[in-house]
């Protein structure tokens, strides 16, 4: 799992804090993921899952959980902010950091299929960050004055619409630079990026708690105590 705010480790390496201190600040860092993690997990469990994974290497950058179910597998990715911010399609593409994001994705999701063949794989970008609504894409074309042209407004019209769709989506033409941008950097064919995002969940604005504590049923504050305990 990735922490935008994970506390550095360079003191303790370097003698002047304990090792376990280090180690200690470094846990701090990852309570959200972790959350994150025991949500999904106890949510696994109600509904039938039959096994759970950690730090898989077959699953390349897909790897902090697995949860397989009958006939499936979910493979997340977390990516987790102390202050939750905006999240940009640069974000998906950059490589500026090596390998880009989407491709991370689409390689763990490549990699899980080989092993598990016959088996639905799922790959899942966990964040609670959320799409950026505020800044046009250049790369967008506009068909009508006053359409939107951010990162948000290519998620819900496009991303969710396609992976929601059986086969043959067509991409509005107005959003295929965007498209074609995001599958050079998967390292897909066309073909197999069409198929790779009908497999794959971009899930922003992930909340750890279920809801308002004064509206929560029963069963959802047992939920998110559960979360607390599993995660702490």
């Amino acid at each position: 799992m990735d922490d935008e705010d994970q506390p550095s480790r360079a003191n303790a390496l370097t003698g002047s804090l304990p090792a376990s201190e280090g180690e200690r600040r470094a846990a701090v860092g990852y309570e959200g993921q972790y959350r994150v993690g025991a949500g999904l997990i106890l949510y696994g469990l109600r509904r039938g899952l039959s096994f759970v994974r950690v730090a898989d290497p077959l699953a390349g950058r897909v790897d902090d959980l697995q949860i397989g179910s009958s006939g499936r597998l979910d493979a997340y990715q977390v990516k987790w902010a102390t202050y939750p911010g905006l999240f940009r399609l640069s974000d998906l593409i950059s490589t500026s950091s090596g390998t880009s994001l989407i491709r991370q994705l689409s390689e763990g999701w490549v990699s899980l299929r080989v092993t598990r063949p016959g088996t639905t794989v799922i790959v899942h970008l966990v964040t609670n960050d959320n799409p950026n609504g505020t800044q046009a894409l250049a790369q967008a074309g506009q068909n009508t004055p006053g359409e939107p042209r951010h990162f948000a407004a290519f998620i819900e019209e496009v991303w969710k619409s396609a992976r929601a769709s059986i086969e043959g989506y067509t991409v509005p033409q107005r959003w295929a630079r965007i498209w074609a941008q995001l599958q050079e950097a998967s390292g897909l064919s066309t073909e197999e990026f069409g198929d790779f995002v009908r497999h794959c969940d971009l899930d922003f604005g992930w909340k750890v708690d279920v809801g308002d504590s004064i509206a929560r049923s029963d069963e959802e504050q047992q939920l998110s105590q559960d979360i607390n305990d599993v995660g702490a």
